[in-house]
């Protein structure tokens, strides 16, 4: 199952190349029309290629200055997005990413913490398979991998602590910058999760709300992830895929933007917001190889 996902995933991604590809070779004397400049900002944002996409929107809106969707993406990318993301209103939904959000130190330090633990747990991962939450602190295995293909391990609280209060301190930028300045919110679920070779997440929603816009709901608000690599450049794949919001709010739509999961970086978005994560391809067995992050849900107070 794994190996069959992994090859297709490359093979999309390698379809996504050639697209492209085909579109820059399709340009004459410099020239290129609004409308294939933004084909282009969607296949560069469906290959991760943010800083390509968001230079060749700046191309775009020299052309067509009322292109709504290029102004939006921008804003999202500068983080400075206001307008609440509605799943009823297709589009792109916002997110924040930081590069480097926790200083060298408490970066070694929760590093070093993974490996540790990682060594510790390894032994009782199947002791416990498929439960969501992890109140005990036992290690967990979610064996589903029609679903998911993820180790969930026990959270030690000084590294808790210092990633919640690194994140707490950025609320007020995290909710601004994905659309929900006006929901007042704190971290309440923090788990700690390693995907190993093959490891992978199908698509989904966060959010545990009965209103799908979350303005109603008083469950999950919010997303956010903190990656930390023991072994950074150990693997490829697993990157986020952040789906645009579609016609109908109860699926995702059609494309997406996929956000790698960078050493020492943070990624926030709407817990309404579709996304998955892509099956990871690793050098190695060892858990310290693997793409490591800490899911912080944002609970509305």
């Amino acid at each position: 199952m794994n190996s069959v996902t992994n090859e297709a995933s490359s093979f999309e991604q390698r379809a996504l190349k050639a697209l492209y590809d085909a579109l820059v070779a399709r340009r004459t004397n410099g020239s290129v029309s609004p409308s294939q400049l933004w084909r282009e900002v969607q296949l560069l944002r469906q290959m991760g290629r943010m800083h390509e996409a968001q230079r060749f929107c700046v191309e775009l809106l020299e052309a067509d200055p009322t292109h709504e969707d290029a102004h939006r993406f921008i804003a999202i990318l500068n983080g400075t997005t206001t307008a609440y993301p509605r799943p009823e209103r297709s589009g792109i939904p916002a997110f924040l990413r930081i590069e480097n959000f926790l200083g060298a130190k408490d970066h070694a330090s929760v590093t070093a913490e993974m490996v540790r633990v990682s060594r510790l747990g390894t032994g009782a991962q199947q002791a416990v398979m498929g439960s969501r939450e992890n109140p005990s602190g036992e290690t967990r295995l979610y064996v589903d991998i029609e679903t998911r293909d993820a180790i969930q391990y026990p959270f030690p609280d000084t590294t808790r602590s210092t990633i919640v209060a690194a994140m707490t301190n950025m609320r007020e930028r995290i909710f601004q910058t994905i659309g929900m300045g006006d929901v007042v919110a704190e971290p309440r679920e923090v788990h700690w999760v390693l995907q190993k070779e093959g490891g992978l997440l199908i698509i989904h929603r966060d959010d545990c709300g009965e209103a799908l816009s979350m303005a109603t709901g008083n469950g999950r608000v919010a997303s956010s992830l903190y990656y930390a690599h023991p072994m950074p450049g150990s693997f490829s794949g697993g990157g986020l895929r952040l789906y645009d919001w579609g016609d109908d709010p109860h699926s995702p739509g059609d494309p997406y933007t996929r956000i790698m999961p960078t050493d020492n970086s943070m990624l926030a978005f709407p817990a309404c917001a579709w996304h998955q994560v892509e099956p990871l391809s690793s050098v190695s067995p060892e858990p310290a190889a693997g793409r490591w992050a800490v899911v912080v849900w944002w609970h509305r107070v």
